[in-house]
């Protein structure tokens, strides 16, 4: 019997083995086969989930390999209902995933996240509605304190009061069972208030949406954001910008207008080689300039 010990021992060992290298390529297989479907395009105009406009729309996803779409839905009326539920449907037969795009810079600053959760209730209206729970996969809020009078005045209070807000409507959107995700600059550690970026990426959010709008140092200035999504087991969406300098103040440095959409994905890839396991996908900001820039390629 004691002879017998080691070999059912090398055997087990063995067995383990093979059982490991099985998982691990099923594993990576899957992240793979999950990594080329996560990529997206912001929109924000109403006009766009019109019937005889979304055809151009799913025709500009379908040329870039996208299939998120970050879309600003209005409040449920009788008149909006058959317009939106059949442009989700249309969405959904392209195997596209809709997120609800939302928010104003006001709604960072109430504390208890008041005007988010209305928002949140409407959305879960429109789910409730359709009596699918997939049309609308999630919610991503666009809330930007940093744009305030108030962050001029006091930039830690002002985020105090932000991330209060997004805590209480992750709770919110957690109830309604909406997938909740947060777009946020990518220098909301800076002037002491890297605490406050950790609270919101561990207890006010799924995921985050960086606006990595600076092109000279793209890899290394979302490191904390990066980092923080490791530790809390979240995951980050890297904007670009596609708007022409001079909007909104766009610099060159801030946009890849010029250089168009391959120029974006070889960044991307820079990214993901960066951070691997943190990184969930680009986005392409926004769908009117995206096509501009297509136009021009």
């Amino acid at each position: 019997m004691k002879k017998t010990k080691p070999i059912v021992f090398i055997i087990m060992i063995g067995l383990m083995l093979i059982l490991g290298i099985t998982f691990c390529i099923f594993h990576t297989h899957k992240k793979q086969e999950k990594k080329g479907k996560q990529n997206a395009l912001f929109s924000w105009e109403r006009d766009v989930m019109e019937e005889e406009n979304r055809k151009e729309l799913f025709e500009t996803m379908d040329k870039l390999g996208l299939h998120i779409l970050y879309q600003n839905i209005p409040k449920y009326t009788e008149k909006e209902r058959e317009m939106v539920l059949s442009f989700l449907q249309d969405a959904k037969k392209r195997k596209i995933a809709v997120y609800a795009l939302l928010g104003e810079p006001s709604y960072g600053l109430e504390a208890d996240g008041a005007h988010m959760k209305k928002k949140l209730t409407q959305i879960q209206q429109w789910k409730e509605i359709s009596k699918e729970e997939d049309l609308i996969a999630g919610v991503l809020m666009d809330v930007e304190p940093h744009i305030t009078e108030e962050w001029k005045i006091d930039e830690v209070d002002t985020m105090t009061t932000y991330v209060s807000a997004m805590k209480s409507a992750y709770e919110k959107a957690r109830e309604e069972h909406l997938t909740f995700g947060v777009c946020i600059p990518f220098y909301y550690e800076e002037n002491g208030k890297g605490e406050l970026l950790e609270e919101l990426i561990k207890s006010g959010c799924d995921f985050i949406a960086i606006m990595n709008y600076l092109k000279r140092n793209e890899i290394g200035q979302i490191s904390t954001e990066m980092s923080l999504c490791g530790r809390y087991n979240k995951t980050a969406v890297i904007i670009y910008e596609m708007q022409k300098p001079g909007v909104y103040d766009l610099r060159e440095s801030n946009t890849y207008y010029h250089e168009g959409s391959e120029a974006v994905k070889e960044s991307a890839k820079k990214v993901e080689k960066a951070y691997p396991d943190s990184f969930f996908g680009y986005a392409f900001h926004e769908y009117n300039a995206t096509r501009e820039v297509l136009a021009g390629e």
